[in-house]
């Protein structure tokens, strides 16, 4: 961390550059620096490492990689400890890392590094529409003297505002009142959630973002997961149907990945190219935590 940081200060006091620590943000998951250097017009991901014994290392792995001989590998590991084998393949699996991420960067296709699965990147740009708006609406009017504000986005996302925290507890006599048995959402696990956007990088007023930070407002979310769905279907955005997986088979997928929105023990499925995905908890994060509307989120997530 002490040689990212170094090479991070560096780089920002020359005027065209912006240098980030990889580690210290909850955006770039790969590579120690994402550099941006705006004199050579240059977006760059970069793997540091010091050290002579690295950089031996480093040139055994690049003569691999330019030959693929595995009897010049073996040659040139001979003498090689434990340490210097689990660092060999720590950095086999760093350079593994980044070329499939420059492979999606390039031909907008490959593989997800976390989740091993296959992804694609739309060359053209979707618009996302956002309810920050609403929300601001909301603040606008408990400012004015109300003691509540409540919202419903696209008939399935319903938003509730609160100035004391002991009136949020109508929220739920709300969502009681609607049959809905949806997860609700307290917007102040955005502080906790690596992956959610940084509230201070959203359109909010500093001060409800403060006044929800303190705990001294109480915004509550609840996604209504089966009106969700219908409307999606309604709207026609994916080629089928979405539809609710069988709890059994729910379960197998679930233990290959966790990273999937369950709904009373049943992913949400949908088909693409006659091939079966499933809704992930990233599409979630969107709604709650960047007010992303649930129909139009789906939208963008179909245009890949």
């Amino acid at each position: 961390m002490r040689q990212v940081l170094e090479f991070t200060d560096e780089e920002n006091k020359k005027p065209s550059s912006l240098a980030i620590c990889c580690d210290l943000s909850t955006f770039v998951h790969i590579g120690d620096v994402l550099l941006l250097d705006l004199s050579e017009e240059k977006l760059a991901l970069i793997e540091l490492k010091e050290g002579e014994r690295n950089h031996e290392l480093h040139e055994v792995l690049t003569q691999f990689y330019q030959t693929g001989c595995e009897r010049n590998l073996f040659y040139n590991t001979r003498g090689f400890g434990e340490k210097d084998f689990k660092q060999l393949d720590r950095m086999a699996k760093q350079q593994w890392r980044m070329s499939q991420f420059q492979k999606v960067a390039k031909d907008g296709k490959g593989i997800d590094i976390s989740s091993n699965k296959k992804v694609s990147v739309p060359d053209e740009r979707t618009l996302v529409d956002s309810y920050e708006a609403e929300i601001i609406r909301m603040y606008e009017d408990i400012k004015k003297g109300k003691n509540w504000a409540i919202a419903t986005i696209d008939e399935c996302l319903h938003l509730g505002l609160y100035k004391d925290q002991r009136l949020a507890l109508g929220f739920e006599v709300w969502m009681s009142g609607l049959d809905i048995d949806s997860k609700k959402i307290d917007y102040l696990n955005v502080f906790s959630i690596p992956l959610a956007c940084p509230p201070f990088a959203q359109m909010l007023p500093d001060d409800l973002i403060l006044k929800l930070s303190t705990e001294k407002y109480k915004f509550l979310l609840c996604l209504d997961i089966p009106t969700w769905i219908k409307k999606t279907n309604e709207a026609n955005i994916f080629p089928g149907e979405l539809v609710f997986e069988a709890p059994k088979k729910s379960r197998k997928i679930k233990m290959e990945s966790r990273e999937l929105v369950d709904y009373k023990g049943k992913l949400i499925k949908y088909v693409e190219d006659d091939i079966d995905g499933y809704i992930g908890y990233g599409i979630l994060m969107k709604i709650f935590f960047r007010h992303y509307e649930p129909i139009s989120v789906l939208k963008g997530f179909n245009a890949r």
